[in-house]
């Protein structure tokens, strides 16, 4: 980001980990910032996430055969989708545009958007995290996706060649199986994302110990939070 010759005045409502990157950003680029939120920083969304920061999250939501899970879908109590009968007609022409964003050439623009917009993510929140004085917290470590069968292992096929068509590396840890003695003996299978980074967990809600590390992104360069 560029320095501005004329600073301004700039609100970002959100003090979450996005409108405090934002802030931060805006306030490296010579503005004046106010961040709005009813929480502390840290105290919303971003208090129960994962912590993770997935440059390798290139796959989008609408894939390929995605119609055909939805009966699936809806007739398990805690499956991914949820739907509200009468509000049909006012969401089916978004369902319907959805399920067409899933075509496979449109799944590959997606994809290559998306890996465009998240590839230097990790580079991105260096500074902050420096400034921060959270390098403690993050930890280069991939990301595991674990299979309960060779059915699921082989239907995500698909986004994992997409992964490899934009440059995320994977590897499968293993050419078999894994048994795990804490399911039962049950048999999993392993691939691992290289170059994903996340927070590292702790015993407390992990985001206590960054949220001050978080309200220090900004303060600390002069912005106020609200």
């Amino acid at each position: 980001m560029t320095t501005s010759p004329s600073p301004r005045e700039i609100v970002v409502i959100g003090a979450g980990i996005v409108g405090m990157a934002c802030a931060s950003f805006i306030r490296r680029a010579g503005h004046r910032v106010t961040v709005l939120d009813r929480g502390a920083p840290g105290e919303g969304t971003s208090f129960g996430n994962a912590g993770c920061l997935n440059s390798s999250s290139v796959v989008p939501i609408s894939m390929p055969g995605v119609l055909a899970q939805v009966p699936r879908w809806l007739l398990d109590p805690e499956g991914p989708l949820v739907l509200r009968w009468r509000y049909l007609p006012v969401l089916a022409p978004w369902l319907w545009r959805f399920v067409r964003a899933g075509a496979p050439e449109k799944v590959a623009a997606q994809a290559r958007a998306l890996r465009a917009l998240l590839g230097s993510t990790i580079e991105s929140y260096a500074p902050l995290v420096k400034a921060a004085g959270a390098e403690d917290l993050v930890h280069r470590l991939g990301h595991l996706t674990v299979y309960k069968s060779e059915a699921s292992f082989a239907k995500d096929a698909r986004a994992m060649d997409l992964r490899r068509a934009n440059g995320v590396a994977v590897d499968d840890l293993r050419a078999g199986w894994w048994t795990d003695p804490a399911r039962g003996g049950a048999r999993l299978r392993i691939r691992r994302r290289r170059g994903d980074r996340r927070a590292r967990r702790e015993r407390r809600p992990p985001c206590r110990s960054r949220r001050p590390r978080c309200r220090r992104l900004v303060e600390g360069s002069g912005e106020t939070t609200r």
